[in-house]
């Protein structure tokens, strides 16, 4: 497992007089606030092939591609479909969000994660 991921869950922050929308700050599993210094783990990105699992999606006349991955993690406490993976690529984190989650025999050992990255064009 040598991917290098950050795993986030959403913090709903309390909402300010007259705002209409409220806003989510993503924090690391395991941090209480944004201001936490990045919580990396390792993973095993499973070999895909993005002409294979990407598709096309045209939606309100914009092209959106959607590529799919499948990560292998040590199992932790907390990830749900609720939850982000950043992909560390460099100075840029990809954010994937999470279409899935199989725990393995239910051992809590291992789990796989289906994920899916939104890319939009013209």
């Amino acid at each position: 497992m040598r991917t290098k991921i950050r795993i986030q869950q959403p913090l709903y922050p309390k909402k300010e007089p007259g705002e209409i929308t409220q806003k989510i700050e993503w924090v690391d599993l395991g941090s209480q606030n944004a201001s936490s210094p990045p919580i990396y783990s390792r993973c095993e990105w499973l070999k895909t092939y993005s002409n294979r699992n990407a598709v096309e999606v045209m939606q309100s006349d914009t092209v959106m591609s959607l590529d799919t991955a499948t990560i292998k993690i040590w199992y932790k406490e907390g990830i749900n479909e609720k939850c982000r993976i950043l992909l560390a690529s460099g100075k840029i984190e990809i954010p994937y969000e999470i279409l899935s989650i199989e725990d393995v025999r239910a051992r809590r050992h291992c789990m796989y994660l289906k994920l899916q990255k939104f890319k939009v064009g013209m």
